[in-house]
C-alpha cells in the first residue's frame, strides 16, 4: 500500500482543492463537445486534416482496441508513439473493460493540431500531446518516455509488448 502524500505539509498547498481542479480539468477540455454528439464523419475529417506523417488513429468497438497495422505504419507519430500508446490504451482496458465505444483521432506532432473556428463552428475532435486556448485539441498524456522506466507490467516486458504491437493491426485484448 502506498502512503499517502500530504501535500499541504509538504508543499503549502491545499490538496483538497488541486485534487477537484484535476477533476474538473476533463469538462474542462471537452467543454466544445456535448456527449456523443461527434459522428464517425467528424472524427473522419478531422484524422484527414492532421498532416499524415504526424497522426495515427485508435478504435474501441466492444471493449477491443483497434489500430493500424504498426508493422508496416509507424512513422506516422514519431517516437514510436504509436505502439507505445497503443500499450497506455490496453491498459486503460484492462482496468475499465465498459470503456463505450470510441474513435480517437490522435495528432503526434509537438504542436497542437485542430485551431478552433468562429463561435458557432463545429470545433475538431483530435487528441494531442500539446493544446493550447486556441485550439480545440484534447490533451494526452505522453508515455514514451516513462514506459522504459518500467520494464514489467501487466501485459508483459516492454519488448515483448513492441513485438506483439508491430506484428498485429487487428483486434487485440
Amino acid at each position: 500500500m502506498r502512503k499517502q502524500l500530504d501535500v499541504q505539509a509538504t508543499c503549502g498547498v491545499n490538496g483538497t482543492q488541486v485534487h477537484q481542479q484535476i477533476l474538473g480539468l476533463p469538462g474542462y477540455f471537452l467543454r466544445h463537445w456535448a456527449p456523443r454528439s461527434v459522428s464517425f464523419a467528424q472524427a473522419q475529417r478531422t484524422y484527414a486534416g492532421l498532416a499524415g506523417w504526424g497522426r495515427t488513429r485508435f478504435q474501441v468497438v466492444g471493449g477491443k482496441l483497434y489500430y493500424p497495422d504498426l508493422k508496416h505504419n509507424t512513422f506516422g507519430c514519431v517516437l514510436r508513439r504509436t505502439p507505445i500508446l497503443a500499450w497506455a490504451l490496453l491498459e486503460m482496458l484492462e482496468r475499465h473493460p465498459q470503456t463505450p465505444d470510441v474513435d480517437l483521432p490522435v495528432n503526434c506532432r509537438d504542436k497542437p493540431g485542430s485551431q478552433l473556428r468562429k463561435p458557432g463552428a463545429v470545433a475538431e475532435l483530435a487528441f494531442s500531446y500539446t493544446t493550447g486556448r486556441a485550439f480545440s485539441d484534447v490533451p494526452l498524456p505522453d508515455y514514451t518516455y516513462w514506459v522504459r522506466s518500467c520494464p514489467s507490467h501487466q501485459l508483459g516486458t516492454t519488448c515483448e509488448l513492441m513485438r506483439r504491437a508491430s506484428c498485429a493491426g487487428s483486434a487485440v485484448r
